[in-house]
């Protein structure tokens, strides 16, 4: 690719990234796939190229990034316009001018210190679920009928240690049973990953000391971490603040009642320029608001299709 890039005279001003999607178990935990909770399954690769930025060129960063950054982060190396979509992610952008941050200049969700991911129990075994090299449970109490799980793993990395909690699952709602404190027969993993350079497999995540008096206050502490993140519910849209009916209005938009979504003034036409890029401005988000304002509403295509 580079020498493509070169030939092109596009080399010295191309971003280029390679990841992976998700780890790998290579017998590892008794493994041969990637539907863990486990580092080996969560953890991939990830080398981000951007030759203007000379502080960067074989520089290895510990903050911890995820996926979901890689969005925000490249719209903001390459000069894009900052995404206007609800993201989860954040741009790591500043540590290619400082690779050695450890923090950003703008707060993220704890500020990167900790990454999040989630994967609910699953075997491909008959034992549905061994503690201390017992099976226990029937495969009736991790599984449901309608083939979803009972069982969900939420896991928090932090630069020392993995943790991950296993509570009931409704899969149904989607929705977990948080205890407001952690019980010490919860179901509960943590492993250390203090002088971890994570190039040893076989090393990740074989011994969980989670019960260890030693260090139970970090397991209560990893669960508050993760407790605060998954069972927070989603805040939905950002407003757009006090001016933002104005800013909607100079669209040609209707602000809805939420006073988030700014919609169109007519069902199936955009309320005007920049009208799409604002909240809600792609969505059939408001009829009544439409309706309200002596606009007929009988179609049931999206209002904005730019």
């Amino acid at each position: 690719m580079l020498d493509e890039l070169r030939a092109l005279g596009l080399e010295d001003s191309t971003a280029v990234v390679l990841h992976g999607d998700h780890g790998w178990q290579l017998g590892e935990h008794n493994s041969w796939h990637k539907f863990t909770n486990f580092e080996l399954g969560t953890r991939v690769p990830l080398i981000v190229r951007a030759p203007w930025k000379p502080a960067s060129i074989g520089a290895r960063v510990h903050l911890l990034t995820e996926l979901i950054d890689l969005y925000p982060t490249l719209s903001e190396l390459v000069g894009a316009p900052t995404p206007r979509d609800q993201l989860d992610g954040v741009s790591v952008a500043p540590l290619f001018d400082q690779p050695s941050r450890t923090s950003l200049p703008t707060p993220a969700t704890r500020n990167k210190t900790v990454a999040y991911s989630q994967y609910p129990h699953r075997t491909d075994h008959n034992c549905m679920w061994y503690r201390d090299g017992k099976c226990f449970n029937s495969s009736s109490a991790i599984s449901d009928t309608q083939g979803g799980f009972t069982m969900m793993g939420f896991r928090v990395r932090d630069l020392s240690y993995s943790f991950c909690v296993w509570l009931p699952w409704d899969s149904i709602n989607s929705t977990a049973a948080w205890p407001t404190a952690l019980d010490p027969r919860s179901l509960v993993e943590l492993y250390d990953h203090r002088g971890s350079n994570g190039s040893d497999f076989d090393a990740m995540d074989v011994v969980n000391i989670a019960y260890d008096q030693a260090v139970w206050g970090v397991t209560e502490s990893m669960y508050s971490i993760g407790k605060a993140f998954f069972d927070t519910p989603n805040p939905g849209p950002t407003p757009p603040g006090p001016g933002g009916h104005k800013l909607c209005h100079s669209a040609g938009g209707i602000l809805a009642k939420d006073r988030v979504a700014c919609c169109p003034k007519e069902c199936g036409k955009c309320g005007g320029k920049g009208c799409a890029e604002l909240p809600g401005g792609k969505q059939n988000c408001c009829q009544a608001q439409v309706e309200a304002n002596g606009r007929e509403c009988g179609t049931s295509s999206a209002p904005c299709s730019a």
